[in-house]
């Protein structure tokens, strides 16, 4: 189901630095990434759209990595936003980090509970932050002030955001489709509107910007990963997504973060241990090496948890005319490991 909204940002200049990078980023792709894609990408990507409406408005559109907290599947998001605050307060109580998402004068995103503005999905992302930071420390492995961060998926940037909360002097590495990144610069421009955002147009005619520490967010179309130096982020993190992938697209990650990360090489993950889109994808099958030091691996009972799907319309069989959500299913893993250097 897609869903389209119009985003204010009162920064003409940064609308069309967005609209531009998008196209620079499409332009740019190569053709075997696009052979590469499996059919769940391709279709998304179709749906994702950006349209200039004036010199503060934006219109943007999709439906994978399309979650504007409280503005898109907004019915359905409230519900798994309470069951996890209150449902699940056993995992929230245990978490150190108390924020919530920035507002803007002209959209609302989230919901103010308990006075604080959260949806299920920020919630989601300061777990795997707990997750990340607390079993890192444990295994004396602390994150440094100003950590370097990459993320392999990162949708709309609700992580980044979470992680730009905790860590202000924080650098932030994007990488995903083109498509997806303005996604998430337009949600980023939205909610914190003075952080610096390097775009794929401005670091392409100069590399060395990659490893500048005056950005907070960089954003690295998923082809040009391989452009990022060696040894130079703390952790790596993908969630929800290689589930997603071939296991073709999924060892080319594994390889470039072998590469880019520098020690200890923490790498999280939270996926799927089975899913099943025209061929079978299992997490027990990722390029793991026997070096590599899992510091733990366990299911997710946060994730796996969630009482509707929120984009489960108009993809069952209606019901007396009805269309019912239903029950999330799947086991969602989680595993925090050091990435052997090869």
């Amino acid at each position: 189901m897609v869903m389209e909204l119009t985003v204010t940002l009162d920064n003409e200049a940064r609308i069309d630095t967005i609209i531009r990078d998008l196209d620079v980023g499409r332009k740019s792709r190569p053709e075997d990434h696009v052979r590469e894609m499996t059919g769940y990408w391709k279709h998304h990507l179709s749906k994702i759209h950006i349209e200039k409406v004036d010199s503060s408005r934006v219109t943007v559109s999709g439906e994978s990595g399309f979650y504007f907290p409280g503005m898109t599947y907004s019915g359905l998001d409230l519900l798994n936003t309470l069951y996890k605050r209150f449902g699940l307060l056993r995992w929230i109580r245990g978490t150190r980090f108390d924020i919530s998402i920035p507002q803007n004068r002209h959209q609302k995103f989230g919901y103010k509970i308990g006075g604080k503005f959260i949806s299920s999905d920020f919630l989601r992302s300061i777990h795997h932050a707990d997750n990340i930071i607390t079993r890192a420390e444990k295994a004396g492995d602390m994150l440094p002030e100003s950590p370097k961060v990459l993320e392999i998926g990162p949708g709309t940037g609700i992580q980044a955001l979470v992680f730009n909360l905790l860590f202000k002097k924080s650098v932030y590495y994007l990488v995903d489709f083109p498509e997806t990144l303005a996604l998430a610069s337009v949600f980023l421009s939205a909610v914190v509107p003075n952080k610096k955002i390097l775009f794929f147009d401005e670091w392409q005619s100069n590399p060395e910007l990659l490893t500048s520490n005056e950005y907070d967010f960089v954003l690295v179309p998923n082809y040009a990963i391989a452009q990022i130096p060696s040894d130079v982020v703390h952790v790596a993190i993908n969630t929800v997504s290689m589930q997603e992938m071939n296991y073709s697209t999924i060892g080319m990650y594994f390889t470039q973060l072998r590469r880019i990360l520098k020690s200890p090489a923490l790498f999280y993950q939270c996926n799927r241990d089975k899913k099943m889109d025209g061929i079978l994808i299992e997490l027990a099958q990722y390029p793991y090496m026997d070096s590599d030091m899992h510091i733990y691996k366990e299911k997710d009972a946060f994730c796996k948890n969630s009482i509707f799907m929120r984009k489960c319309f108009g993809r069952f069989p209606l019901l007396c005319h009805i269309q019912i959500p239903i029950i999330k299913s799947g086991t969602q893993c989680s595993y925090l490991t050091v990435m052997a250097k090869k």
